[in-house]
């Protein structure tokens, strides 16, 4: 068991699923699951660090948002530097492209409610 404190930001060693691919428009926030089945909310938790092609993203936490979905099929993304503030693609568009997520990502949880069984 090792722990590391400080300012440790991790390596993108693994994507999510092995078939799992998105595209990101010109101009779009938002990276779309075009290829797989894995959910991409399920996989990176907002505020998680992810690359897709040559840019790191954080996944958005604006939640109120109806223009940055989050959900099985899309990523809402953000600046690197602020989970807040949306960040437009401006190169060209990506049509499929695996997700790549930190080897320290922990990954995402769901509350319990009530009378759930699993």
């Amino acid at each position: 068991f090792t722990l590391s404190l400080g300012d440790f930001h991790g390596d993108y060693l693994s994507s999510i699923g092995s078939s799992t691919l998105v595209r990101i428009q010109q101009g779009s926030s938002v990276a779309e699951r075009v290829a797989g089945t894995d959910s991409l909310s399920a996989a990176v938790p907002r505020g998680d660090y992810v690359r897709i092609g040559q840019n790191e993203y954080r996944v958005c936490m604006r939640e109120e948002d109806d223009d940055l979905p989050y959900d099985a099929s899309n990523l809402p993304l953000c600046s690197v530097d602020d989970a807040l503030s949306a960040v437009s693609y401006d190169g060209p568009p990506v049509n499929q492209a695996p997700v790549f997520v930190l080897d320290t990502s922990l990954g995402s949880a769901k509350q319990p409610r009530l009378h759930d069984s699993t």
